[in-house]
């Protein structure tokens, strides 16, 4: 189980640090090693999951600090209950 961040205690419960999901949007402009350099500046900075949405193809990557991922396409629904409990939305939506 992943320890959560405490936020209720902060001022207006703004999170303090890095948030526990990274979301990179790739444009055409972007290289695979731009990629792999960001998610390891995320995961360093103590980020728990970064999501990688990529238009052309339509799919969300979810990477783990483990080095795990999980690729979700249209038809699929998107969630992650470990660190965004009650989430979920058809990917279809976000295209």
């Amino acid at each position: 189980m992943l320890k959560r961040r405490p936020w209720e205690d902060e001022p207006g419960n703004w999170i303090r640090g890095t948030p526990d999901v990274a979301i990179e949007i790739l444009s055409p402009s972007n290289r695979p090693g731009e990629m792999r350099d960001k998610i390891s500046d995320y995961f360093a900075a103590g980020a728990l999951r970064v999501w990688i949405v990529d238009p052309k193809t339509r799919t969300i990557t979810i990477r783990r600090t483990d080095a795990s991922e999980i690729i979700f396409q249209e038809g699929d629904r998107l969630e992650d209950p470990e660190v965004l409990p009650g989430f979920a939305v058809e990917v279809a939506e976000l295209f």
